[in-house]
């Protein structure tokens, strides 16, 4: 569960969210001198204060912020650092949610263009080249050096896939083709 700010303010009354936040931050090194308490607290308050109370509570969340990853208290340019890299962080998470979202290619109507690649050594190649041969140009494309799935280079034809499995439904060939 999140870091809240009302569990700031209960355990530490009478301070600004900044304050608490800095001295909740202090708590989690139980063991930590600091020759300047005071002075330290206000310094981290005012570098919280500079960031977004959203990404104070992810940095000062003892499960997931600046003291899960180190064993001791930090400086302020570490303290820094972590904020930056935070900030950083859900400003990447903010944009991604923002951007529009690719649609599976769903087809309407059977592919009718090339789209199924023969390598040279296939069985149906030369089944293929000649069924180009009679059809129409736009049906088929020769290709010089394509690299294969054995990552080996070979000159194919890309034909529609139709060609190749005739008796396959188109329904099904479609949704072989996306993975389903």
């Amino acid at each position: 569960m999140p870091m809240e700010k009302r569990t700031l303010f209960e355990k530490f009354p009478n301070q600004s969210f900044h304050e608490a936040a800095a001295n909740f931050l202090i708590c989690q090194w139980p063991r930590a001198t600091i020759t300047e308490p005071e002075v330290y607290i206000n310094a981290i308050a005012r570098v919280l204060s500079t960031y977004s109370d959203q990404i104070v509570l992810a940095c000062i969340d003892p499960a997931n912020g600046i003291a899960s990853t180190s064993e001791r208290i930090p400086s302020i340019k570490v303290l820094t650092e972590f904020l930056i890299k935070i900030s950083a962080r859900m400003e990447q998470a903010a944009q991604y949610k923002q951007a529009p979202r690719m649609r599976s290619f769903v087809p309407d109507r059977p592919i009718i263009g090339p789209n199924l690649f023969v390598p040279c050594d296939a069985p149906k190649y030369d089944a293929m080249i000649a069924k180009a041969a009679e059809s129409d140009p736009s049906q088929s494309v020769v290709e010089n050096g394509r690299l294969c799935s054995d990552n080996v280079r070979r000159d194919g034809i890309w034909i529609p896939d139709r060609w190749y499995h005739p008796d396959t439904p188109v329904v099904r060939r479609v949704a072989t083709s996306l993975g389903n």
